[in-house]
């Protein structure tokens, strides 16, 4: 965290809280795994900000498979569904958070979609 700059080192640290509250209250209900389950989905949507972050600064182009890749986990899904999920009661079980993590058909078409609806919009000619 150090080397982060001023700014980020706040926003990271609030972050932290913010799981840190969510793992005492769901740790009273025995559903502490939960919240692993939500800071894997943050690390992995994460290291794929900081690929296209990488790109960007050295100038890469990617491929359009290294792109998807990476920009199917930037839409943000996965980790907005995982961590909808750790609050959400017995309803929820460890199978659903599995689910997730696997990148279930509905989930990727869902996330290609919203991508390339992004890109278009964004296009500039």
């Amino acid at each position: 965290m150090d080397r982060l700059p001023d700014y980020m080192q706040i926003c990271y640290e609030a972050l932290l809280n913010v799981y840190s509250e969510s793992e005492e209250k769901v740790a009273k209900e025995g559903w502490s795994y939960r919240v692993h389950y939500g800071k894997q989905a943050m690390k992995v949507l994460v290291h794929a900000y900081f690929n296209e972050a990488k790109w960007f600064h050295e100038n890469h182009i990617p491929t359009m498979e290294e792109y998807m890749q990476v920009a199917l986990v930037t839409t943000g899904y996965s980790m907005l569904t995982t961590v909808s999920f750790i609050g959400m009661g017995d309803i929820v079980t460890k199978q659903a958070f599995d689910w997730v993590f696997s990148r279930p058909k509905i989930m990727r078409a869902s996330e290609t979609i919203t991508r390339l609806v992004d890109d278009v919009r964004s296009h500039k000619v």
